[in-house]
């Protein structure tokens, strides 16, 4: 009875844990590197490298490829960042990619000549400057100065899918779902494949409390090919908060063999553990959390959780 007792009482702690929100400090020391060759497998340098990231503090970083095209963004949040690579003379390039405390296996990014110069070819200064203020707005949790800045860049940019982007995550995190969710919409409707835009989409219903919704999309895009760890991540939450357990469990060990060095679904997997009272498994996962993401936020919580077992 005991033993019992203690278990739901570090099962509850182990949920409280699980929603609070992530401490700043504790989540910028991920990285992402990579090498950016032209067609031939020349390396570019000198080519712009920008990690952006709505849900992180700050939310974007840039760096530049060395003369071997060699990379790293140091100092991100681990979690999924979209990552936009520009170099005079290409066509600028565009991926989903993870973050992690070991930095992941590299990325090998192949550009293609174009008559593009860059993204931000013909761009103003002043509208570069405006770029700045808004990210700038976004990352001091400004939402209504951004939102404003972002919509004013939408007008002026019409074609630039990360600002539109920008714009459905400042509705989301202000709690406007419809509007977030329409202008995904609007992204998808010229952009069918957009990865990122799909899986934000999803996971805005799934915030509206729209479960059935956010679970037929997230299936969607799950069993497409450029479904990735967060993808399954995502549909296991969705799972979860439908009560079905051991069905999230199994989008949980999806995510984690598609990323084995990321600790929150293997944390999820933890808490799983222990509120089946399958103490040795939750210890277990707990410390594979600590081993593979130790500078992350779950690794935290594990770490406390551990404490009590």
């Amino acid at each position: 009875m005991h033993e019992q007792l203690r278990t739901g009482f570090i099962a509850g702690a182990a949920l409280a844990l699980c929603l609070a929100s992530a401490a700043p400090a504790a989540a910028q020391l991920a990285s992402i590197m990579g090498r950016v060759d032209d067609e031939g497998g020349e390396p570019v340098a000198g080519a712009t490298v920008v990690a952006e990231n709505p849900e992180a503090l700050p939310g974007r970083v840039e760096t530049t490829t060395q003369e071997n095209g060699n990379f790293t963004v140091r100092g991100l949040r681990a979690g999924n960042w979209t990552l936009t690579v520009m170099a005079p003379g290409f066509l600028p390039f565009q991926t989903q990619t993870r973050a992690t405390s070991k930095g992941g296996i590299p990325l090998v990014i192949k550009m293609a000549k174009g008559a593009s110069a860059g993204m931000f070819d013909g761009i103003s200064d002043e509208v570069k400057e405006e770029l700045s203020a808004a990210s700038a707005f976004y990352d001091k949790q400004q939402y209504s100065e951004a939102l404003a800045a972002y919509e004013s860049l939408q007008q002026k940019l019409p074609d630039l899918t990360t600002i539109s982007l920008q714009v459905a995550n400042v509705h989301r995190q202000m709690k406007n779902y419809d509007q977030a969710i329409a202008v995904y919409d609007e992204v998808l409707a010229k952009e069918p494949n957009n990865h990122g835009a799909k899986q934000d989409r999803a996971m805005t219903y799934l915030a509206k409390g729209d479960i059935d919704t956010a679970d037929t999309a997230l299936t969607e895009v799950a069993q497409s090919l450029d479904a990735t760890a967060e993808t399954f991540y995502n549909l296991g939450e969705v799972k979860f908060a439908r009560g079905e357990v051991d069905l999230a469990s199994t989008w949980y060990e999806r995510a984690v063999s598609a990323n084995s060095a990321w600790g929150k679904p293997l944390f999820k997997l933890g808490l799983v553990a222990l509120n089946k009272g399958d103490i040795d498994g939750a210890r277990g996962y707990m410390q594979k959390v600590i081993d593979v993401d130790p500078s992350s936020v779950e690794a935290a919580q594990a770490a406390l959780i551990l404490e009590q077992l």
